[in-house]
């Protein structure tokens, strides 16, 4: 789920634009998991998948970065996709938050609008904000639909069959 949760804003940062999208893996990531993470990127949409090599803190070593992509190699193999050329497939829901938000697991304390103790204003809006489209990722992974979360800038949201708009009000 929270793999899904990670992709559903990469996948819906870039879907507005016609744009691709992708993943990366850093040397800290559970091996026992990153299989899961690229071949789920992968059906996801992704064509796109980063190996981290640049320092010693996020490094992947090569036979990690060879075998990942041999695994994912191996699993799109036996799931072809439609070509890059064509439109993206409609997804089941588009999750819109609003323009100048964004969705985060961690204590934005050091966000300078929000208190730490979550007691303003602001930060009241954004719990509510944040309550209400979890609610929603929560709604989607249980009814097994295929989600993204994007922001709603006022343009038409498109390549779905529904948009669920979540908002901050009381």
């Amino acid at each position: 789920e929270l793999l899904a949760y990670h992709f559903a804003f990469l996948r819906g940062g870039t879907r507005p634009f016609g744009k691709h999208w992708g993943t990366s893996i850093y040397g800290q990531c559970d091996t026992n998991l990153a299989a899961q993470a690229v071949t789920m990127a992968y059906d996801w949409g992704a064509r796109y998948v980063w190996f981290w090599t640049s320092d010693h803190d996020h490094h992947l070593p090569w036979p990690e970065q060879l075998a990942l992509a041999q695994v994912l190699k191996r699993h799109a193999s036996q799931r072809p996709r439609r070509s890059i050329l064509q439109p993206a497939p409609k997804l089941d829901v588009a999750i819109a938050i609003p323009n100048g938000y964004f969705l985060s697991l961690e204590n934005l304390w050091w966000v300078r609008v929000l208190d730490k103790q979550g007691q303003n204003e602001a930060a009241r809006r954004y719990q509510r904000l944040m309550q209400r489209a979890l609610e929603a990722v929560h709604r989607c992974l249980d009814q097994k639909l295929s989600f993204d979360i994007t922001v709603d800038d006022g343009r038409p949201i498109r390549g779905y069959r529904r948009v669920v708009r979540i908002d901050d009000r009381d």
